[in-house]
């Protein structure tokens, strides 16, 4: 199992994403990470291999696009540097030894059972709820029969979705990806990013799901 993500300027991230990292109830010794960082502009890779000199399961690869920073909106030229960053942590798992990657956001919080439970449903692809405070937020990435979902509450979701797998028409953010997925080129877009990867995925065969019962966080601003 690999755990890949992205980050840029983010050096006070850093021994939080470790620790969430660290503490997942998954043996230790069949984990490996891939961080993939680009154009920060403060010590954030010097840290990021400080660790890697640490922890030996860790490789770090740089992907600079000089593109600015953007807010989290809908815009093409996010999407295409949000594509070619995420898919340089996807190229740099080694595919050959994981069956599959979870691709988590730098700065999602979640709890030690993400992955046992993800990894749990035996699915293709499958994604928790992504929360920002009491709403959810991931309304780009998930749709169900081509239809985003949209800003509900915490207590909508726990009343009408409950604790099921429910299977979707594309999903993203924090995604458990199964590695035959990879290996088949599948790949975030640049046009389309989380979206594109799932159309990918769908084009293959494979089926797409969310876990209603599962919660990650993103923080508030």
């Amino acid at each position: 199992m690999t755990i890949a993500s992205a980050c840029r300027d983010s050096a006070s991230r850093i021994e939080t994403f470790r620790a969430l990292v660290n503490g997942l109830d998954w043996p230790a010794d069949d984990l490996r990470i891939v961080v993939c960082e680009g154009d920060s502009v403060d010590d954030t890779r010097a840290r990021l291999y400080a660790w890697a000199e640490q922890d030996a399961r860790l490789r770090v690869t740089v992907c600079d696009t000089g593109a600015p920073r953007y807010g989290s909106v809908v815009n093409a030229a996010r999407f295409r540097n949000l594509a070619r960053v995420f898919n340089a942590a996807l190229d740099a798992v080694d595919l050959a030894w994981s069956d599959a990657v979870l691709f988590v956001p730098f700065d999602i919080d979640y709890g030690p059972s993400l992955l046992r439970r993800l990894a749990g449903h035996g699915v293709d692809m499958v994604c928790p709820l992504t929360w920002m405070g009491n709403i959810f937020y991931d309304t780009w990435a998930l749709t169900q029969n081509g239809v985003n979902w949209c800003n509900f509450t915490r207590a909508w979701a726990d009343e009408h979705l409950g604790d099921r797998l429910i299977e979707m028409t594309t999903i993203g953010g924090t995604v458990l990806i199964d590695a035959a997925i990879l290996r088949g080129g599948c790949r975030y877009t640049e046009t389309e990013v989380d979206q594109g990867l799932s159309k990918c995925a769908r084009a293959h065969g494979y089926r797409l799901w969310a876990d209603t019962g599962m919660h990650v966080y993103h923080p508030q601003h």
